[in-house]
């Protein structure tokens, strides 16, 4: 896994789309409990707030920490 950490101030680009909780599990593969460790500890960027109580994921953060993990090398 990635060691790099993520800031708790997520950004959003222009055009970005913010992804709910089930497609940033659909993309990762991820249970919804490893994830919000990975969210927890720094090493997935944190939600962003889109409602009262709702919160999404930027889409290219998701499409980063995918990335990062397929650079990893394999042990």
């Amino acid at each position: 896994m990635s060691n790099e950490t993520y800031t708790n101030e997520p950004t959003i680009r222009p055009n970005e789309r913010i992804l709910r909780i089930r497609e940033v599990l659909y993309r990762t593969g991820l249970s919804r409990s490893v994830f919000y460790l990975h969210v927890k500890d720094g090493t997935f960027a944190a939600p962003v707030r889109i409602g009262k109580r709702s919160v999404g994921w930027a889409e290219g953060a998701v499409q980063k920490w995918i990335a990062d993990q397929i650079s990893q090398p394999r042990k």
